[in-house]
This record gives structure tokens, C-alpha cells and sequence, in this order.
């Protein structure tokens, strides 16, 4: 252990974003459709950023994340 590095009340946070079972169905992309390749199109990686935004809005631990780190 580092020297000072240890915090007693440090804060976990445990955010899933899980592309095969998206938290909003509503959603137009579906990831697993994505082939895999060594590179992604600029609109896949468009429609993969706009997934994430979309399943981070509605974890409550990252909305917990968020409040903590704006203290």
C-alpha cells in the first residue's frame, strides 16, 4: 500500500451497461448488430455513444456518481 493512499470511507460505484439487454428498449440501435471489425464507421461510433448516454441516464448509480462528484 502507498504511503497516505488508503481512504476509510472511499465510495464504490458499480455501473453495468449491458448491450444485449439495453434498459431502454425504445432505443434505435441495437450494439449487438454492430460486426466486429478493427474499425467502426463515424455513425457507429455516433449510435454507440448515443447507447451509452442513453443507458448511463437511467443507472441510478451513475446519477449517484454524478451528485458525489458535484459536492
Amino acid at each position: 500500500m502507498l504511503a497516505g493512499s488508503y481512504v476509510p470511507d472511499a465510495g464504490f460505484y458499480v455501473i453495468e451497461v449491458n448491450l444485449s439487454a439495453p434498459q431502454r428498449k425504445a432505443h434505435l440501435l441495437q450494439p449487438q448488430d454492430i460486426e466486429t471489425s478493427l474499425s467502426l464507421t463515424p455513425q457507429q461510433i455516433a449510435d454507440l455513444k448515443a447507447f451509452a448516454r442513453a443507458e448511463l441516464a437511467g443507472s441510478p448509480e451513475w446519477q449517484r456518481l454524478m451528485q458525489d462528484l458535484a459536492r
